[in-house]
């Protein structure tokens, strides 16, 4: 039987909710040559590590506030991560730390525009609160938002 070893523990993760991880091959901004990448985002309370795997261990390249405790989360792209909480999903660029907000629990506050109407039917079909929200990426950089009724 095989036995494995440990090769490094990420000690900044204890305590983990739960993690990501993608790999895409991209093209070296310096020589144009495709490269393997490996990225693992793991959220700890509100807090969201960000590693890349180099030769043969993970880097840590940021540590992110965020606002509330991730329920959810898949990365979408080589810089973005779907972020579902309990109550709102959002859209968080990793390198320039910008949220963009993609369902509200309500509307504008006017109750006006062209979300309103999505928003409301979102709301009530779904529910504004309650179940856990689930996300899952599928082919083309697209991800599937999910949210179960209580």
């Amino acid at each position: 039987m095989r036995s494995y070893e440990l090769r490094m523990t990420l000690t900044k993760t204890k305590g983990a909710d739960l993690f990501t991880i993608q790999t895409l091959v991209e093209m070296n901004e310096e020589d144009g040559i495709p490269m393997l990448m490996t990225r693992l985002a793991v959220a700890v309370r509100k807090k969201l590590f960000i590693f890349v795997w180099k030769d043969t261990e993970f880097l840590e390249t940021k540590e992110l506030n965020i606002p509330d405790r991730i329920k959810a989360m898949a990365w979408v792209g080589p810089t973005k991560i779907c972020l579902g909480f309990s109550g709102e999903y959002v859209l968080m660029d990793v390198e320039t730390k910008v949220l963009t907000e993609l369902f509200a629990p309500s509307g504008p506050p006017d109750g006006s525009g062209p979300m309103s109407a999505l928003n409301n039917l979102y709301n009530m079909s779904i529910g504004s609160r309650g179940g856990k929200p689930l996300v899952t990426k599928i082919p083309n950089n697209e991800m599937l938002l999910a949210k179960d009724r209580k």
